[in-house]
């Protein structure tokens, strides 16, 4: 014990000061997923904003008492700090709220059940402007929805009639038929037949398996 004191009185004060600003910033950057998963839990997140906020208003009524007087004896530089903390304290858990919820892709696949989420392109309706949007390819149902996760079309797997894809090479259609209707998706682009190809190959492919289900 002796032989580490002496050695760390051998580490010039500001060397010892860095390791421990790096220990508080690393320790920081470890808590910030942590502390980013709670604020998605709003009651959660909530209580802890309520609990703080008690916490600093008393730090500052502290604070008061010992800058009156009529508290214990205390240094009253003690008093302020206390009362500097507490109302920081107050005012981050005013400021902080808890994250809203945004869908995530991920989450709304899993919501949906989809086993696959593609690039749909731009959606071309019948009526009506065109919009950009993804697919999600569940079990029984092809979901097509646009960037803020709202349905536009749900079409059953099994009611397929065809899925194709037409255009030239930096702008491909992939043309979607069932027995209710007809949807088309442009692709745009130097990857347009890549994108078009992939989302056709595995609508069919899901086709396919519906067929060998159902023989």
């Amino acid at each position: 014990m002796a032989d580490e004191k002496q050695e760390s009185e051998r580490i010039p004060r500001g060397e010892r000061l860095r390791r421990a600003g790096l220990f508080v910033l690393f320790s920081a950057v470890l808590l910030i997923p942590k502390v980013l998963r709670l604020r998605r839990q709003r009651n959660l997140w909530n209580g802890l904003r309520i609990a703080a906020g008690l916490g600093g208003a008393l730090l500052v009524a502290r604070g008061l008492v010992i800058g009156l007087g009529t508290g214990p004896e205390l240094d009253s530089g003690q008093g302020a700090a206390g009362m500097l903390l507490g109302s920081v304290v107050m005012v981050l858990a005013a400021a902080i709220p808890p994250l809203k919820r945004t869908g995530s892709s991920d989450e709304k696949a899993r919501e949906l059940g989809a086993l696959v989420m593609l690039n749909g392109g731009l959606y071309r309706p019948a009526s009506g402007k065109q919009m950009r949007v993804r697919l999600y390819v569940a079990p029984e149902r092809l979901h097509v929805l646009d960037e803020r996760e709202r349905a536009v079309v749900e079409i059953p797997i099994n009611e397929i009639s065809a899925a194709r894809v037409t255009g030239e090479a930096n702008e491909r259609e992939l043309v979607i038929e069932w027995r209710a209707g007809k949807a088309e998706f442009l692709y745009q682009g130097f990857f347009a037949e890549h994108l078009a190809e992939v989302a056709r190959r595995t609508v069919d492919s899901r086709l396919r398996s519906k067929l060998r289900v159902l023989r």
